[in-house]
């Protein structure tokens, strides 16, 4: 999501000029998951619900949207809660790469390298 407009600096051909213009921002969306807290991610506040719900199918959480019964995103907030058809723990559904430690989730490495 972009802002009306902000003052900042812009370097072209090695000059910087200030400026007036959209800004993107990001903030910090934490998910719950069955009212259990599973991980914050760093994000920009656009197509929320979508990237909670790729996020839990890529690290297999959910097989598919069947699995969710119900899910609800506060922008405000900064948080998404996520309940599942099938409640139960995580540590046995996530993907190998992932652990759990404690209620907090911590990927060992980027998804991007374990594709489906």
């Amino acid at each position: 999501m972009r802002s009306s407009g902000e003052n900042f600096f812009e370097v072209k051909r090695g000059r910087a000029e200030e400026v007036k213009g959209p800004v993107v921002r990001e903030q910090p969306l934490t998910v719950y998951v069955n009212g259990d807290r599973f991980l914050t991610l760093l994000c920009s506040p656009m197509q929320l619900e979508a990237l909670v719900l790729g996020y839990l199918w890529m690290e297999k959480v959910i097989g598919g949207l069947e699995d969710v019964t119900a899910l609800t995103v506060s922008e405000v907030d900064g948080r998404a809660d996520v309940t599942l058809r099938q409640p139960g723990d995580l540590a046995h559904r996530a993907h190998p790469h992932v652990r759990l430690r404690g209620r907090h989730h911590v990927p060992d490495r980027p998804a991007a390298l374990h594709p489906r």
